[in-house]
């Protein structure tokens, strides 16, 4: 089976040639990690005197962020190991080098899923235990860490309706891997479920929790959203709204929604921040052709109506900012982002109706009454101009996501404990 997979993953990739080659040398965030997926560049050196080391993986942006606590936690735990992290993407990389790499080592990419690129990024990180962060599963890195010995042990994990069923129906080339999966920390009972059917081992699975709830809150204290608010030149008594992580196809929901709530909040001022910073001229562009006016966080001048957004980072502050906070990805079918950043700071939230890469968590939200559903701009429009216009009541919704927030945390020292225990095993008698 792995030969075939190898096969076709070469044979793919050499007929591929033609298309990809023109990609990577006109495609930034492609050009810029390549030749680090190809395993040719690497910022982690070789190990010293053959001390292998602890390597923790997450896939792209959200993982590496719900990885934050868990990654200080294992620093803290295990002072003396050699810690490397890799995320696959260039956005994640970039997260992972201004949130991870202060608790760790060293950052860089993962390889893709060809045999010698694998090998040769393990050759140089030299893994004696690998963390996986929610699912990136690949045969080939798999075949290499059992060939090292190396356990591999996934966290926070999730699978979501859609990625169970296609698990599923390429059972005969994915039910190996779950089987070979040393530990798996899950998000929920049914998460851990859907694990023990793809072929996990049942001893091997617990539901320890999500992540996500043990994140920190950023500062949210009167001095720092005055510091906030004014360097975004947001006018004192101006009610806000912020829209986090949108997507293309949304941004026209939104602003059909914002026409209608101008029309009783004449002073409403909107931060709009794209899941993709790279597309804030588009955004400005869609809102201004519906009488909104935003100006790109950058440019110097204009946009009375509010602003756009284009650089990472911001997000989780910018929602402390937020008389009504609005998660994107959920008003078309992508499966929504993660409702408890401003949850966390008792901000009230809403999202729209697809959910399913949040599913637990948003439900949670809605059971407590700390969030509101939406379907469409016009519902959009309504329950947002409710909260605006009875703040009472949104500061209840604010104060109930909170509870849920507090409620939950603890994933990260029950993952901390199953980590422990592999360790342990590994180590031997």
């Amino acid at each position: 089976m792995m030969l075939l997979y190898d096969l076709l993953l070469t044979t793919g990739a050499l007929l591929a040639l033609p298309i990809l080659i023109p990609v990577v040398l006109t495609v930034e965030k492609r050009r810029r990690t390549v030749l680090g997926r190809l395993g040719l560049r690497s910022d982690v050196p070789p190990p010293r005197d053959r001390k292998r080391r602890i390597w923790i993986h997450a896939l792209s942006a959200g993982e590496v962020l719900s990885a934050v606590p868990l990654a200080a936690a294992i620093r803290r735990r295990y002072p003396h190991d050699d810690i490397v992290f890799t995320a696959s993407t260039l956005t994640g990389l970039e997260i992972a080098r201004e949130r991870i790499a202060p608790h760790v080592d060293y950052v860089s990419l993962f390889p893709y899923d060809l045999i010698l690129s694998v090998r040769r990024v393990a050759g140089r990180i030299a893994p004696k235990m690998v963390v996986m962060v929610e699912t990136d599963l690949w045969p080939n890195f798999f075949r290499e860490m059992e060939r090292r010995a190396a356990p591999v042990v996934l966290v926070n994990g999730r699978l979501s309706d859609r990625s169970f069923a296609g698990y599923q129906r390429f059972s005969f080339l994915f039910r190996p891997l779950f089987s070979r999966l040393t530990r798996v920390c899950a998000q929920s009972a049914e998460d851990a479920r859907r694990f023990r059917k793809l072929g996990t081992a049942g001893g091997r699975v617990a539901a320890t929790g999500n992540l996500k709830f043990d994140q920190a809150r950023p500062d949210a204290s009167p001095a720092a959203l005055a510091d906030l608010r004014a360097s975004l030149g947001i006018a004192a008594g101006r009610r806000i709204l912020a829209a986090g992580s949108t997507h293309p196809g949304e941004e026209a929901i939104l602003a059909d929604a914002l026409v209608i709530l101008r029309q009783d909040f004449s002073d409403l001022f909107s931060i709009l921040t794209p899941r993709d910073p790279n597309r804030a001229d588009e955004v400005v562009g869609i809102f201004r052709e519906k009488g909104v006016f935003l100006r790109r966080l950058s440019a110097d001048a204009g946009g009375k109506d509010g602003v756009v957004i284009d650089v990472m980072g911001l997000l989780a502050r910018l929602y402390g900012l937020a008389d009504v906070a609005f998660v994107g990805g959920s008003l078309i079918p992508f499966g929504g982002h993660n409702p408890l950043e401003p949850a966390a700071l008792c901000r009230p939230v809403i999202f729209g109706p697809h959910m399913h890469a949040f599913r637990e968590i948003s439900e949670r939200l809605l059971d407590a009454g700390g969030a509101v559903r939406v379907a469409d701009a016009r519902t959009l429009a309504a329950a947002a101009g409710r909260l605006l216009a009875e703040p009472q009541r949104a500061a209840r919704i604010g104060e109930k996501g909170g509870a849920v927030f507090d409620a939950h945390r603890g994933a990260v020292d029950r993952t901390l404990t199953v980590i422990d225990a592999v360790r342990r095993e590994a180590a031997g008698p």
